[in-house]
């Protein structure tokens, strides 16, 4: 888990996820789906998207150092 914080907190892989949001819904790339039907298009903008979602809630987590509540580090001790 070390290795994923400290690659989430690198400046560098904080600009990649950007430039790969940005040029996966640009219009030129979405262009690649026109021939293809429109629940193949759908299904694939919408993976690329949760995808992303998906990265930025666990760089938002590693930089904020937080953990979930269900974690053993905040169980309380019985």
């Amino acid at each position: 888990m070390d290795k994923i914080n400290t690659l989430f907190q690198q400046r560098s892989f904080q600009l990649l996820l950007f430039i790969l949001g940005i040029s996966l819904f640009n219009w030129p790339f979405l262009s690649i789906l026109v021939g293809c039907s429109l629940r193949f298009s759908f299904w694939a903008i919408f993976s690329c998207w949760f995808f992303l979602v998906l990265l930025l809630i666990f760089l938002g987590r590693c930089l904020t150092g937080h953990t979930p509540p269900h974690s053993g580090k905040n169980r309380p001790q019985e």
